[in-house]
């Protein structure tokens, strides 16, 4: 299965994190929203990759997902670019963040968004083209302030 993907992670605290090229970046407490793609390799293997803490680091988001597990992923098979993404969840305030983050092969500013506030995905994301494929977290009081 292809397609494209939406990482939810939670970033507890304060955070210097070097990414690769990018240096190293300050990550404010809240929740971070990462959009990605799975083209020549199977959304499953891609997101199953996410979620390990031992990686060797190759990708942008790999160094956050070193730091901080993703709480949640949701994909869709629908064909639709990740700028479209970007764009329709920066309309509902997400905040894209880190110039270049993960859009080295895209027209986007970032494919990382921030939110300190806001809760879980756009409503339209929970429809049934985005399933949700795991749901972590570290406990309750957490889950609950998402």
């Amino acid at each position: 299965m292809r397609g494209f993907y939406v990482l939810l992670i939670f970033v507890p605290r304060q955070e210097r994190i070097r990414v690769g090229s990018l240096g190293v970046l300050e990550f404010s407490p809240g929740r971070y929203a990462y959009v990605g793609k799975a083209i020549g390799i199977s959304l499953e293997r891609r997101l199953s990759r996410h979620f390990k803490r031992n990686k060797t680091l190759r990708r942008h988001i790999d160094y956050l997902t070193s730091r901080f597990k993703p709480i949640e992923a949701r994909y869709t098979e629908e064909a639709r670019s990740e700028e479209e993404i970007v764009e329709e969840m920066t309309a509902i305030g997400r905040k894209p963040v880190f110039k270049g983050f993960g859009s080295s092969d895209s027209k986007a500013y970032s494919h990382l968004l921030y939110s300190e506030f806001k809760r879980g995905l756009p409503k339209k994301y929970k429809r049934k083209k985005f399933e949700p494929v795991r749901s972590i977290c570290y406990d309750s009081r957490i889950r609950e302030a998402l």
